[in-house]
């Protein structure tokens, strides 16, 4: 990644750029949770004077997600808006994706208990 060749110049912040290049979704970590994690180390790395493109947070954030993402992850990238997306499009284009996925478990899980009765 382009941030790499960026820190190498730069000297001796390995711990951050590790911390970005191993970036993943915890066990049971919600979203938002994941979101903030990702905000923290982008911070951390700006004030090291490490920066990433828009596209490399956004590949950076995407792989982080766990397998489950991968579905709607391809269809977006067929989207004709995702080449422009910022960072924080992106990631609202995935939790309107999982409060519509919650939406449909919620109802699904309440026909399934009201049949069952």
């Amino acid at each position: 990644m382009d941030f790499r060749i960026r820190w190498e110049e730069n000297g001796n912040n390995k711990v951050w750029v590790n911390r970005i290049e191993y970036f993943l979704c915890k066990k049971h970590e919600t979203l938002d949770e994941l979101e903030n994690r990702f905000d923290d180390l982008l911070d951390k790395l700006k004030r090291f004077e490490i920066k990433m493109s828009d596209a490399e947070k956004i590949s950076k954030f995407a792989d982080a997600l766990p397998a489950e993402w991968n579905e709607f992850l391809n269809k977006l990238k067929m989207d004709s808006r995702f080449s422009n997306f910022y960072p924080k499009e992106f990631i609202r284009e995935l939790k309107a994706h999982n409060y519509e996925n919650n939406r449909k478990k919620k109802r699904f899980d309440k026909r399934i208990r009201k049949e069952s009765r």
